[in-house]
């Protein structure tokens, strides 16, 4: 399975930690389907939370934390801060 093709088993579906929020909200608009546990003002869930519950629902977690507990092929590495530079990261072929 690769990201870029959502691994030819349909639909990608992605779980955005609290560091890339923005981010999650614009592939929402785009007709991704994107789950943020953090809300703002609450405490995220702990990294072993947030694996356990991409796993579960077969989620590629986006992230900027490159110590994350996950196989590279279940999370994705996405480390600019700039929203035009994410989604390309994302999406490819998003013209930003």
């Amino acid at each position: 399975m690769t990201i870029a093709d959502g691994g030819g088993a349909g639909p990608r579906r992605f779980l955005a930690d609290r560091m890339l929020a923005r981010l999650a909200r614009w592939l929402r608009v785009a007709g991704e389907d994107v789950i943020a546990p953090a809300l703002p003002g609450s405490h995220e869930p702990a990294r072993e939370d947030l694996s356990r519950i991409a796993r579960a629902e077969g989620r590629i977690v986006l992230t900027r934390d490159r110590t994350f507990p996950l196989p590279r092929s279940d999370r994705l590495l996405v480390v600019a801060t700039d929203l035009d530079a994410q989604l390309p990261r994302v999406l490819p072929g998003v013209p930003c």
